[in-house]
């Protein structure tokens, strides 16, 4: 109700995300997982796939849910970053590679953490917050989430940007 009576959102946007939320909640009960991409036991894993050595500036085509999810294992992850359900509605889309991540701070500790492999953030693709579980809905902080060059393709210097 926060969210509401700030303006930062409407009484039909919220009840939609509720719904939502909600109808996750219920499937995560009944021990499904099909909010986030895990391959069957029986899915070739392509883990191991070449780095691409992106650069900031770069125009990166997001994978099909398929082709990410033969990059993960049982627990949704690659190398240690996980393909949660705020990254799926930009599956198929086309963005331009912001900056490599080599270190960040992780929240929980406060420390620095220097990642080992590849990852990038994408210009224009933050956490929208409504697809998170219940403690995150309606986050206002924006943040980038971590994309493992496996997930990502090099997209054509024609194709047109999706918008977010």
């Amino acid at each position: 109700m926060r969210e509401v009576s700030a303006g930062n959102v409407g009484p039909l946007h919220v009840a939609r995300v509720l719904v939502h939320a909600l109808w996750f909640k219920v499937l995560r009960h009944l021990g499904r997982r099909s909010w986030i991409l895990v391959p069957s036991s029986s899915t070739q894993r392509e883990v191991g796939r070449e780095p691409l050595g992106l650069k900031p500036g770069e125009l990166v085509r997001v994978r099909s849910q398929d082709e990410v999810a033969s990059t993960l294992n049982e627990q949704g992850f690659n190398r240690g970053l996980s393909f949660d359900q705020e990254m799926l509605p930009h599956c198929g889309g086309t963005y331009r590679v912001r900056d490599r991540i080599v270190r960040f701070i992780e929240e929980k500790t406060g420390e620095m953490v220097t990642l080992q492999s590849d990852c990038v953030v994408l210009d224009g693709v933050c956490c929208s917050s409504e697809r998170s579980t219940w403690a995150f809905l309606f986050c206002p902080r924006g943040t980038y989430p971590f994309w493992r060059e496996a997930w990502l393709e090099r997209a054509e210097g024609g194709k047109e940007l999706h918008s977010t």
